[in-house]
């Protein structure tokens, strides 16, 4: 910009050394007004064209509760999905894969980081929690050694994840997500699931807690952080989870999670388009 003015100046000041003494002063105040304007003049061209315009995401609302809706994609075999999801608007993926060779399933953003959203051999039906990641937009899903798969994205305020207060028994038949508060250091787990057991603890600053971890059937106790947290129970099979109060209270009342996800890939309302790669 400094160019503009110093050119503006050169140009004027020559014509006016030909000019009448009287009008110099008058040429030299023209050349400053001129260059102050060409200089705003391209200020703005470079906010236009130059400065960073943040993303604007848009994402189908339901027009029954005014939030987000679930996002849902299948397939067959490997694959590679072009999507625009936020994860702190979708934390939580239910990902169904019927086949039996090594599973992976990763949401990469455009920098190459990725989130590993299912790791598993043989069968596998499981939630991940998405919104503890680093990756603040997936604009890549990568499927490897799937066959037939299946992957629910539910968002962040869905009226299927319960909120429970310990003490409190609480049993399911298949991977659930729920919120409980009140907890203490303790809990108790019955899982007669035969394949790979996981159960997580996301407590409210998004620390991770893996409380179990095993190959079912299983049985046993694990250390819990109080607090309020999102549990993300992994198993297909049958499972009960004892969790204690504040002072060490021992459960009395008890709930059996009546939701199940296989509802929600029955009525999902909304399939998040696929977008075909531009041709070079």
């Amino acid at each position: 910009m400094k160019k503009i003015t110093f050119t503006c100046l050169v140009v004027i000041l020559f014509s006016g050394a030909f000019a009448p003494a009287e009008q110099f002063g008058g040429l030299i105040e023209t050349a400053q007004a001129i260059a102050i304007e060409a200089n705003a003049t391209a200020d703005y061209i470079w906010q236009q064209n130059y400065q960073y315009q943040p993303v604007q995401t848009e994402q189908p609302m339901s027009p029954v509760t005014g939030g987000l809706e679930p996002l849902y994609f299948n397939g067959k075999g490997d694959d590679l999905l072009l999507v625009d999801i936020l994860p702190k608007q979708y934390p939580y993926v239910y990902i169904v894969n019927n086949g039996r060779n090594f599973f992976t399933v990763k949401g990469f953003d455009r920098d190459g980081k990725y989130i590993l959203m299912a790791n598993n051999v043989g069968r596998y039906s499981g939630f991940a929690y998405l919104a503890d990641s680093y990756v603040e937009k997936i604009e890549t899903i990568e499927i490897d050694g799937g066959k037939d798969w299946e992957m629910l994205f539910l968002p962040a305020v869905d009226k299927s994840i319960e909120t429970y207060k310990a003490p409190i028994i609480i049993s399911g038949n298949e991977p659930s997500i729920f919120f409980l508060e009140n907890a203490g250091p303790l809990v108790e787990a019955d899982f007669s699931d035969d394949k790979n057991i996981t159960v997580y603890q996301f407590d409210s600053s998004g620390r991770q807690n893996l409380m179990f971890n095993e190959i079912g059937p299983y049985s046993g106790k694990a250390r819990f952080s109080k607090g309020q947290s999102l549990i993300v129970v992994n198993s297909v099979g049958s499972w009960t989870m004892k969790f204690y109060g504040p002072n060490n209270e021992a459960p009395e009342d008890s709930v059996s999670i009546e939701y199940r996800i296989s509802d929600d890939f029955k009525s999902v309302t909304s399939t998040k388009p696929i977008p075909e790669p531009e041709a070079e």
